[in-house]
């Protein structure tokens, strides 16, 4: 998380500049033009009013799904005190490395802000909430899986180029790979046992690779999904 802080006070310190025109798109506040800070800060902030709030994040949502970076970055900073609370509740359920819960939270906030209704009501509460399940039923080294994580579905690896409909995260796992920002392998695994609940263990299987190679090829394509929200800055 503090990766993701630390990127956006870059980017918001380099670019003081207006990046919303709030009027224009219908979200009802006084100050009209925002810089990336501002928007950030009323993210955060409810005390803004719940309907300027919830429409501003309504398109904040929107043009992360659109056009990604910056406001991936904005979504994911504007959501990171209710994304510490939920990696703090992952971890005192059921233990495990805090960077590696982390780094799971971060996947499933962005799995959700791609194939979210991004006009759903408490839409911030829903995205939340999504990536605390993702770290609750994420995978730990030395079991495969959270204690209580969905069975195996005896599913096959799906391989990419994926055909997804539109907004699903098989598409930002596309887009990552067609930029060479993660591997097809580290894709493959990702999605079939992020996405699809499939057993590492069975995942290694029919990949041809060990079980610890299967993980560590997962861990490398997290942590470069999560570097990708540097790039911003």
């Amino acid at each position: 998380m503090a990766i993701v802080e630390r990127a956006f006070a870059e980017l918001a310190a380099a670019n003081r500049t207006p990046v919303i025109d709030c009027w224009e798109v219908g979200i009802d506040i006084a100050d009209r033009n925002l810089t990336a800070g501002e928007v950030v800060a009323m993210l955060r902030d409810r005390a803004t009013g719940q309907s300027a709030h919830s429409q501003l994040w309504t398109e904040t949502i929107r043009r992360a799904k659109a056009d990604a970076q910056p406001w991936l970055l904005f979504a994911v900073a504007g959501s990171l005190p209710k994304l510490k609370w939920a990696t703090q509740r992952a971890l005192t359920l059921h233990g495990g490395e805090r960077e590696d819960v982390e780094s799971t939270v971060l996947v499933g906030f962005i799995e959700a802000v791609m194939c979210c209704d991004n006009t759903m009501p408490r839409l911030v509460r829903h995205l939340a909430e999504v990536a605390f399940q993702r770290a609750r039923y994420g995978g730990r080294p030395e079991t495969g899986g959270w204690e209580g994580s969905p069975a195996d579905s005896g599913s096959k690896v799906r391989l990419l180029p994926f055909t997804s409909p539109a907004g699903h995260p098989d598409l930002l796992l596309a887009r990552l790979v067609r930029d060479g920002a993660v591997t097809q392998l580290e894709a493959d695994i990702i999605a079939a046992t992020r996405f699809d609940g499939m057993h590492p263990r069975l995942v290694a299987d029919l990949l041809g690779i060990s079980l610890a190679e299967c993980h560590q090829q997962r861990k490398c394509g997290e942590r470069a999904i999560v570097d990708v929200l540097r790039s911003a800055a």
